[in-house]
């Protein structure tokens, strides 16, 4: 996939995102195994992504006596879900604050420097979070984009005009079968 991609000169347009469905207990369960749990990971690839980091809060200290633990081993996320598709959004170019709280409902339950912008993410960003005067916003850059090229060139055949079967006076009551 990343060859192809590359390949159409794609790789630096591109954001993969893979995100687990749920966390792990920290305490082995009866069988010897851990239980389903809170506090996720994702992980990302693409050729704009700010590579090799590990980015959020790690939650310490790492035991029954954090804040951020729950009775058999479960953790609190300390990273919001949206922190990531918050910055993901932004590189895709939604900047307006209502169109990010659309496309991501519970934003508004999160400071708005918890969440990771798109210069957070990649290196191409727009996005930055400012801390002032304890007010938080973000402030976005002007960007103008050019088109992406198109990945696939035109039809490879030309349209005849002619129809593939004859009209009929009255409409079928079953689909006419697919011209081979």
């Amino acid at each position: 996939f990343v060859q192809e991609i590359k390949a159409q000169d794609l790789w630096n347009s591109t954001v993969i995102v893979m995100g687990s469905d749920f966390g792990r207990s920290m305490n082995t369960n009866s069988n010897g195994g851990t239980d389903h749990a809170w506090g996720g990971n994702y992980f990302m690839a693409g050729g704009s992504l700010k590579g090799g980091q590990i980015i959020g809060k790690f939650p310490t200290p790492l035991g029954p006596e954090s804040d951020f633990w729950l009775k058999r081993g479960r953790w609190i996320p300390t990273t919001p879900w949206e922190a990531v598709w918050n910055g993901v959004a932004q590189w895709l170019g939604v900047h307006n604050d209502a169109d990010l709280d659309w496309a991501l409902p519970n934003r508004e339950s999160f400071s708005t420097c918890d969440l990771f912008t798109d210069k957070d993410l990649f290196i191409d960003g727009a996005c930055e979070c400012i801390q002032e005067n304890n007010a938080h916003y973000t402030v976005c850059d002007d960007i103008t984009y050019s088109p992406t090229s198109v990945p696939t060139g035109s039809p490879s055949y030309s349209p005849t005009g002619n129809p593939t079967s004859p009209p009929t006076a009255e409409p079928t009551k079953s689909p006419s079968e697919s011209p081979s």
